[in-house]
């Protein structure tokens, strides 16, 4: 189990929207668009997409809301493994480059690089983090 706080550097980190990342919020509303969004930032995190509501830390769900505009509470109302779920994780595979279900890491990124690097370059703008470790930033 997930510890209920993460601390505000973790979640700044790891759970803060950038770039093009918003506009996949669009035609999303309420406990929609915040558990799409907390689905796609724990996927560039942990690497896989969250196994249960457990495993997103408040702090990290109330900061999420903030940015979407949404409630923390209307998570709640979020069927993570309904089919408006299943269709989201597919929309997000297709964003951020992983295959299929069965597919653990993203097709162009090389292995172990998933908790520690922000996917390729579909732009993203803005971010102080680089592609891989020696990378060289422009």
């Amino acid at each position: 189990m997930m510890a209920r706080h993460l601390g505000l550097d973790e979640v700044v980190d790891h759970f803060t929207l950038v770039g093009d990342e918003v506009d996949q919020l669009r035609n999303k509303a309420g406990g929609t668009r915040l558990g799409f969004a907390l689905t796609l930032k724990f996927l560039l995190w942990r690497g896989r997409f969250p196994r249960g509501r457990h495993e997103l830390a408040d702090d990290a769900v109330a900061h999420v809301a903030r940015q979407v505009g949404v409630a923390a509470g209307e998570f709640g109302s979020y069927d993570m493994a309904g089919r408006t779920a299943q269709r989201h994780r597919t929309e997000i595979r297709r964003y951020t480059g992983f295959g299929s279900a069965a597919s653990s890491t993203p097709r162009s990124w090389p292995s172990g690089s998933l908790a520690t690097s922000p996917r390729p370059s579909a732009g993203r703008t803005g971010s102080a983090r680089t592609s891989s470790p020696g990378a060289v930033a422009s």
